[in-house]
């Protein structure tokens, strides 16, 4: 039954957060911001990213028209994959949020959000939590908390 009531168009705010929400866009744009990767740089770059889902994603930034994928018709062909002009104008947007994050970060910073010193256990906690985030495990003896 049509109730007659349809969505409203999408706000500029909605527009964006829909974008920047979707899974490894801000990761891709990231690697991006330097020049064309091809797919295997990314893939590689990106922990725990499948092969399907990487491709899924370039493809939706691609529709979205944020990145540009290039291939090269001289020698081999080689795929690289470009931020847009739109996909540069995200770049001051990321870097926002990326200093906002290190701005707030108790792991990186030692400290809790209200400017306290953490103890010696709990940042110990977070510079693993850090070191998994960046790919590299604990030994045994950090798990532990030895």
């Amino acid at each position: 039954m049509d109730t007659g009531r349809r969505r409203p168009p999408l706000t500029p705010h909605e527009v964006a957060i829909a974008i920047l929400q979707k899974k490894w866009t801000p990761h891709i744009v990231v690697l991006l911001r330097d020049g064309p990767r091809r797919f295997s740089d990314l893939y590689h770059e990106i922990p725990y990213v499948s092969h399907k889902v990487l491709t899924q994603q370039l493809r939706a930034l691609e529709r979205d028209r944020l990145i540009d994928r290039r291939v090269s018709i001289d020698g081999p062909r080689q795929v690289l994959y470009e931020l847009s002009d739109s996909g540069r104008s995200l770049l001051p947007i990321i870097d926002a949020l990326e200093d906002w994050g290190r701005r707030h970060s108790d792991v990186t910073q030692g400290t809790t959000n209200d400017g306290r010193v953490m103890s010696a256990s709990r940042r110990r906690s977070g510079e693993t939590q850090s070191r998994l985030l960046n790919g590299s495990l604990p030994s045994s003896a950090e798990l532990r908390g030895a």
